[in-house]
């Protein structure tokens, strides 16, 4: 899992979403006979386009990062939060196992706010942690009260819902591959003399196809022992490559 761009959405898109939603608003039960007839139309081709831009050639799924994309998820279910069906914030881009995993369960905290990670607006870093040796990722443990571990609420949900996925076999070796070649790319940028790129993203780009890179400059991942060896051999450059803006602007509707 990895956070994402927002997706663009054209203003011609937005004003069919927005008509499909005020119709459906005079009778919400109608919302899965509406949905199904729309995902019939051109718009919503149009639609599954928009949405699948942030995810890079291969379109690989907004939550396991593995899977071809092939449906468009509710993150806030459209059964019964009909009011958000046809919102364009609220729909992400998914492979059909993950969709099979999340169904229709959401969730909600005491305050009435989800308990999984939305990789479109949520960084899943501040939710989760990695482990390179073994490309597991797993709740993220915030402090120890007692000797017991006080984890992410939303890490542990998310890990409940697709941690069959994100941590089957095929992942974990990928995922440690992914690791060493941005470990790699890391290398390469702070013994050269090029100038950086333009934010953090940009260093690894499509390549970092888990979302590691973030881990690597900005969190634990900076404390692996061999990315330690280059920042000290490297403190202007990393210090500088630090400063950089973390992400792209977001897109904007034009």
């Amino acid at each position: 899992m990895r956070r994402i761009a927002p997706a663009y959405c054209s203003e011609s898109l937005r004003r069919v979403l927005i008509e499909k939603q005020a119709k459906l608003d005079a009778d919400m039960s109608e919302v899965d006979k509406m949905w199904k007839a729309f995902t019939k139309t051109v718009a919503y081709e149009n639609l599954c386009d928009c949405l699948a831009e942030p995810l890079g050639l291969r379109r690989r799924c907004a939550y396991c990062s593995d899977s071809r994309a092939a449906d468009v998820e509710h993150f806030w279910p459209k059964k019964p939060y009909p009011s958000m069906a046809f919102d364009f914030q609220n729909l992400l881009f998914i492979c059909p196992e993950c969709n099979r995993k999340k169904t229709s369960r959401f969730p909600l905290d005491g305050a009435g706010l989800p308990l999984l990670i939305n990789p479109m607006f949520d960084d899943p870093w501040d939710s989760l942690f990695f482990i390179p040796s073994t490309g597991m990722i797993a709740p993220r443990i915030y402090t120890v009260v007692d000797g017991a571990p006080m984890r992410s609420a939303r890490g542990e949900q998310t890990i409940a819902f697709f941690g069959e996925i994100l941590n089957s076999d095929g992942l974990l070796s990928a995922r440690r591959d992914s690791w060493l070649e941005i470990v790699s790319q890391l290398r390469d940028t702070l013994e050269s003399t090029d100038p950086l790129p333009a934010c953090q993203y940009d260093l690894f780009g499509d390549r970092d196809v888990f979302g590691l890179g973030e881990f690597l400059l900005n969190r634990e991942g900076k404390e692996d022992p061999t990315v330690r060896a280059l920042r000290q051999e490297s403190p202007e450059r990393w210090s500088a490559l630090r400063d950089k803006q973390r992400f792209p602007p977001r897109a904007s509707a034009e």
